[in-house]
Parts: C-alpha cells; structure tokens; sequence
C-alpha cells in the first residue's frame, strides 16, 4: 500500500540526504531512518538490497548488525547485486 512507512538505511547519511531531496513532501513523510541493516530487516517483512557490489553485501548482510542477523523467519530479502557464487553460498550458510 502506498500509504505504509518505507524504512531505509544508509551508513552515509549524504545519501538519505540526497534521496529525500528527490522526493515530494508526502513520499518523504513516508520514510523512516532505521539505525542499521539489521534494524530494518527485523522490522520489515520485505528487506530490498541496493549497494554497489560484492564486498558491500558481504559487510550489509554478514556484519552484526547486517541484515542476515534481522532477518526474520518467513520474511523475504531481495539482493539487487550481482554477487559473486562464494558470496552466495556465504549467505546462503548465514541464514
């Protein structure tokens, strides 16, 4: 539904800064900062992945606070990366 919060995590603040600004004021009140990846995937039923590559996933998903440590039983994580099969079965291993 579009009227439901987006929780969104970014350990660059410039660049939550830099998406707001893109935003008209009703998408922006639908945003909410989440403190770290594991945050939003404890509280999100849906968990989207967007980072430039590899070793970005690796330290989002794998770190402790990272989004395989939140990440809930039946909820669902969408990796938009390209990764490497080793970091794959990593993930796989860490769920």
């Amino acid at each position: 539904r579009q009227t439901e919060p987006v929780l969104v995590y970014d350990h660059h603040q410039p660049a939550f800064d830099a998406l707001c600004s893109e935003l008209t004021p009703a998408e922006r009140e639908r945003l909410q900062l989440a403190s770290s990846a594991k945050d939003v995937a404890e509280r999100c039923d849906v968990t989207c992945l967007m980072v430039p590559g590899p070793p970005e996933m690796e330290a989002v998903c794998l770190d402790a606070e990272g989004i395989v440590a939140g990440l809930r039983p039946g909820s669902l994580f969408i990796d938009h990366v390209r990764p490497q099969a080793f970091l794959v079965d990593r993930l796989t291993l860490g769920v």
